[in-house]
């Protein structure tokens, strides 16, 4: 979502602290719902509509990351 390179990624130092740290916050917060997203696609792929049928763990996998 976000690149590795990206300015948000590495914010100079001029910034105002309060400023950064919910840019920082709103960075943390893009990767983790990429993450979870991607986490969901995966068992999504593995499991297709026998998802009902998967291990409870799976399906609380899915869960924890909605």
């Amino acid at each position: 979502m976000l690149p590795e390179d990206a300015f948000l990624r590495k914010l100079p130092n001029t910034i105002d602290e309060a400023q950064a740290i919910k840019l920082e916050g709103m960075v943390f917060s893009a990767d983790a719902v990429e993450f979870s997203f991607n986490e969901i696609k995966k068992i999504a792929l593995i499991f297709g509509e026998k998802i009902p049928d998967a291990p409870s763990s799976v399906r609380t996998r899915v869960f924890i990351h909605a």
